[in-house]
């Protein structure tokens, strides 16, 4: 299917799916879209069946059968909820934890960075974390991003997320660090989704085995002297989550052995929240590399 052709079918879903209230939305989503998804993508249907083999030897075939199933209908959900998120539909729905902690960074001009995964629905973090800013210092906010394939989808995904979160989105890559070294100079956040597959970056492990993992959070840390807080936003029944700030982290230097800690630090976090829900990480991508399968 072109580009084009995906995009207005994108178009449509999407503006149906507006139509209808947020809970409905999601659980047509799983309901519907779930059983169609790995069958429009094979590799990642694939890549999530031996992700879960590998990394999850000691489970029989009906729990790998339940968990991959589950992560579809979440995938599907996550599409389906995204259009109708704003701060005044999420709040009431969402149970959050270490608020006060952000709040007290905000609050004392603290440059932070936002260190998240695609783990439960991360789309709804910008949301969150830009409300701690009052708008005259929201436009020193910035979070780094890999495009969608398709630049068509690309442009209405960021037109959706730009209407609801008040900040910058800046293509990963030279460019983009700059624009988020320049928001940490002026206490505002950089967040960042890092844990996508790395050509550069630090050798560090994930699930037992070797990861490439930007050293972009640990760097930035250790440059201005501020906290990573690593957040995420998990699924809870009934289309409500659970969006948890974790305690900060903080460098300890800026040599090579203190950056490659530090950032072990942040794949041994999210390792541990992937284990307790598995089925809310995205196993469908290439994280570690064909070596592992």
């Amino acid at each position: 299917m072109s580009y084009p052709l995906q995009a207005l079918v994108f178009a449509i879903v999407m503006g149906l799916v507006r139509l209808l209230p947020l809970k409905i939305a999601s659980a047509l989503g799983a309901r519907l879209a779930a059983p169609v998804l790995p069958l429009v993508w094979r590799r990642g249907d694939h890549l999530a069946r031996r992700h879960l083999k590998v990394f999850f030897p000691e489970k029989d075939q009906a729990w790998h059968h339940h968990t991959r199933r589950n992560l579809w209908n979440h995938i599907a959900q996550t599409i389906f909820e995204s259009p109708h998120f704003t701060l005044s539909s999420l709040r009431p729905r969402t149970e959050i934890t270490g608020e006060d902690k952000v709040r007290a960074f905000v609050q004392a001009g603290k440059p932070i960075i936002f260190a998240a995964a695609h783990f439960g629905n991360w789309e709804a973090i910008s949301i969150f974390i830009s409300q701690f800013y009052p708008p005259e210092r929201r436009r020193y906010n910035s979070i780094i991003y890999r495009p969608a394939n398709n630049p068509w989808i690309n442009r209405m995904i960021l037109a959706r997320r730009r209407r609801t979160a008040e900040l910058a989105y800046v293509k990963k890559g030279l460019a983009g660090a700059r624009i988020a070294m320049q928001s940490l100079e002026h206490g505002g956040f950089a967040g960042i989704l890092f844990d996508q597959k790395m050509n550069e970056g630090v050798k560090a492990t994930f699930f037992g085995r070797a990861a490439m993992t930007t050293s972009f959070p640990a760097r930035m840390a250790a440059k201005y002297r501020c906290p990573i807080i690593p957040v995420h936003c998990r699924r809870l029944p009934g289309a409500r989550f659970a969006l948890d700030y974790e305690e900060p982290l903080w460098a300890t230097g800026s040599s090579s052995e203190a950056i490659h800690v530090l950032t072990q630090m942040l794949n041994d976090r999210l390792e541990a929240r992937i284990r307790q829900t598995p089925d809310q990480w995205l196993w469908t991508h290439q994280r570690w590399g064909p070596q592992v399968l």
